[in-house]
């Protein structure tokens, strides 16, 4: 079981197509709390607002590389981390239909975010910098491989 947050700076959140979805109540437009937001193709994801988390599971593997304080971070809510992982893992050939994989393709095009890809609630194994764009999603394919799972924290250099 794996859950993926992304963490990017606030300026970079209209370059990788994610708005905020507001909820309307006695016809006035409001923000939820915690915030949600949503990719153009339907994924969801949710403000997580606890950075202490990183530092405290994943202090070892963040070191001094980033400030986490410094990126906002959301988490990806649904099946869709799931769905890319049954893809990946029986039919490779739907791969490119897949809604997560479309994300990570637009979302590899950015310059500076980092993702954590958490395997069994707060395990991460390795960690990756990526040098080029192509390499996010096979990182990310290869860390979802039922023959060796991953935990990864993959962060742009």
């Amino acid at each position: 079981m794996f859950e993926l947050y992304l963490s990017f700076k606030l300026k970079n959140l209209e370059k990788i197509k994610i708005q905020e979805q507001f909820c309307e109540w006695g016809g006035e437009i409001f923000s939820q709390y915690p915030r949600r937001y949503i990719y153009k193709n339907g994924l969801v994801f949710s403000e997580f607002l606890d950075h202490n988390y990183f530092q405290k599971y994943y202090g070892r593997l963040i070191n001094n590389d980033f400030c986490i304080d410094e990126y906002e971070t959301l988490k990806l809510l649904g099946d869709e981390l799931l769905e890319l992982e049954k893809l990946i893992n029986t039919k490779i050939d739907m791969i490119a239909k897949n809604k997560l994989y479309q994300f990570i393709d637009d979302l590899s095009k950015m310059d500076d975010f980092i993702i954590f890809l958490v395997r069994n609630e707060e395990e991460i194994d390795i960690k990756y910098k990526l040098t080029n764009q192509n390499e996010l999603i096979k990182i990310v394919c290869s860390c979802l491989c039922w023959d060796s799972p991953k935990g990864a924290l993959i962060r742009t250099s």
